[in-house]
């Protein structure tokens, strides 16, 4: 009788037994505890009997002591772990501060060697630096005793040049005053030339006048030549008038030669002027050179080398 299953709900079922209800719900689909659904309500009923109850509690009952158990035995290996690990970290403490003692003296030393390999450094620059100066101070020296040869060859080329300069520049003056009686001659023959074409350009001026005067006068007898015809004038006087018409034209005809005359003077008079002032500048270039060319090899140039070098002696090494 105490062993017949009973139906119970899902929840007061999960807590007979003493699982959750999602537990008692995974059982139901494995098919290891009985249910159904009710007819009345729908709801799920879960049959269990007396001894499966028992059996659940004790079980349960069971499981709480070895739980506790466990506990227990797990405060204690717990207790002795924190009593193990206090060591550790004090034995972690002291290493770690033999350590940074360990790292100081080693920064010290690093340091110090440093310092050395520097003050090392220093001396073998130092040394280096009084190898190159003593080398520098020989060379300088070689150098002096050369630059002093070199003095006295200077010394003698500069008597010698200032002889061939003295000559050079009587040589130069004579050129100079050669140039200057060129150009006055060739500025005396500009203004020559400028009068020739001005009076050139004059009488072409004047020619101009005159054939203009000579077409007025040719223009005034041809008209009187065609007033004598319309009137029917003498035969003697029609030639006369014709005459003085011929005699007008030969006057023009003359008058335009003299001007072509004067114009193509005028134009060789600028000609000759162009070439004038093209060969007085050619001289003055030519002088300006050769007075350049003669200072150049002249005192001047070597006085620049002497004191050149005298600069180089004085200056510190």
């Amino acid at each position: 009788m105490d062993n017949e299953a009973k139906p119970y709900p899902l929840a007061e079922a999960a807590e007979l037994i003493g699982v959750s209800v999602s537990a008692l719900r995974k059982r139901i689909v494995l098919r290891k505890v009985r249910a159904n659904r009710s007819n009345e309500d729908g709801r799920w009923r879960v049959w269990l009997t007396s001894s499966e109850i028992q059996e659940a509690r004790t079980e349960r009952l069971n499981r709480q002591m070895d739980e506790s158990q466990a506990f227990k035995v797990l405060k204690s290996e717990t207790a002795t772990l924190r009593g193990a690990l206090n060591r550790e970290q004090i034995r972690a403490d002291r290493a770690e501060a033999e350590l940074a003692a360990a790292r100081t003296l080693a920064d010290q030393k690093a340091t110090e060697l440093a310092e050395a390999q520097a003050r090392a450094a220093r001396a073998e620059g130092e040394a280096t630096a009084l190898r190159l100066q003593s080398q520098t101070d020989r060379e300088r020296a070689t150098q002096l005793e050369r630059e002093r040869d070199t003095a006295q060859d200077d010394l003698t080329e500069v008597r010698h040049l200032m002889a061939q300069a003295a000559r050079a520049a009587a040589s130069l003056q004579g050129v100079v005053k050669s140039a200057e009686a060129a150009q006055h001659e060739a500025e005396g023959r500009a203004a020559a030339l400028e009068g020739e074409r001005d009076a050139a350009f004059r009488r072409a001026e004047e020619a101009e006048l005159r054939a203009m005067k000579v077409q007025t006068s040719l223009a005034r007898i041809e008209a009187e030549v065609e007033a004598a015809r319309s009137q029917a004038i003498a035969p003697a006087e029609l030639e006369a008038a014709q005459a003085r018409a011929h005699e007008a034209e030969q006057q023009a005809e003359d008058a335009r030669r003299r001007a072509d005359e004067a114009e193509r003077r005028a134009t060789v008079a600028t000609s000759r002027l162009d070439r004038i002032q093209l060969a007085r500048m050619d001289e003055a270039q030519a002088a300006a050179l050769a007075s350049r060319n003669a200072q150049e090899a002249t005192p001047p140039s070597i006085w620049h080398r002497l004191f050149r070098r005298k600069r180089q002696f004085n200056s510190p090494p």
